[in-house]
């Protein structure tokens, strides 16, 4: 980490079971410049939010990151 920097990451949230519309919740998150966004959502979903879920298939040589 550097020091006590911090970023703020925007992410778009829907879960229609609780929202009538989708909507952004932000968050914040300690800067490392090394990190990736897998990094900040996983970190989110861990440290802060564990509601906010997400699917992945990064970082193993699957290549379609982001899907």
């Amino acid at each position: 980490m550097q020091g006590n920097r911090k970023l703020l990451a925007k992410v778009y949230r829907y879960d229609p079971s609780k929202d009538r519309v989708p909507r952004y919740e932000t968050y914040e998150v300690p800067y490392s410049d090394r990190m990736r966004v897998m990094d900040v959502l996983r970190y989110v979903s861990n440290e802060v939010d564990a509601s906010l879920a997400f699917r992945r298939s990064c970082q193993g040589g699957h290549n379609i990151c982001g899907s």
